[in-house]
């Protein structure tokens, strides 16, 4: 039997990072579907944050905005 390398992420992962997950296929394993929505759904949430983080350290950057 192969061994496969392990399905890393970093230790902040981004929604690019999430998105290029990719799990090996297995006799018994999880449904690719549901894995699949699960994983999607939180790059999403994962963006989302990212962006919402980014705007308030723009938002912060801007003299006189407070």
């Amino acid at each position: 039997m192969a061994s496969l390398p392990p399905v890393l992420l970093p230790e902040k992962p981004t929604a690019r990072d999430v998105d290029a997950v990719r799990f090996g296929l297995g006799l018994r394993g999880y449904r690719m579907d549901q894995v699949d929505e699960v994983l999607d759904r939180l790059a999403a949430a994962l963006a989302e944050k990212d962006a919402v983080i980014a705007g308030l350290r723009a938002e912060s950057a801007v003299p006189g905005s407070r």
